[in-house]
């Protein structure tokens, strides 16, 4: 089911590869990829049996991988914490 989403995904609308599309398929595919072997360890690993512990390190790895491929693709290059309005501070707090 999980790899039937993921064609659908990747298909696209017509027979042709769109620009971008192989690199948009690699990161789909290695996502998933990832996250199955998240989880696979995530069961079989010796960690605190905690599912809220286990979720919320699910959550964070996941964070910690989009803020790296976010900055390695350029985006904080236009980033500034004076451009964030307080009302988006107050709301992260």
């Amino acid at each position: 089911m999980g790899l039937a989403g993921v064609g659908m995904l990747v298909r696209g609308t017509t027979l042709e590869a769109a620009r971008g599309m192989t690199t948009g398929s690699v990161a789909i595919l290695v996502g998933a990829f990832s996250w199955s072997v998240g989880i696979i360890y995530s069961r079989r690993s010796h960690l605190s049996g905690n599912p809220l512990l286990l979720s919320a390190l699910s959550l964070l790895s996941g964070a910690v991988m989009l803020l790296a491929t976010g900055t390695l693709a350029g985006e904080a290059r236009g980033f500034s914490f004076a451009q964030v309005s307080p009302k988006s501070w107050v709301a992260l707090a």
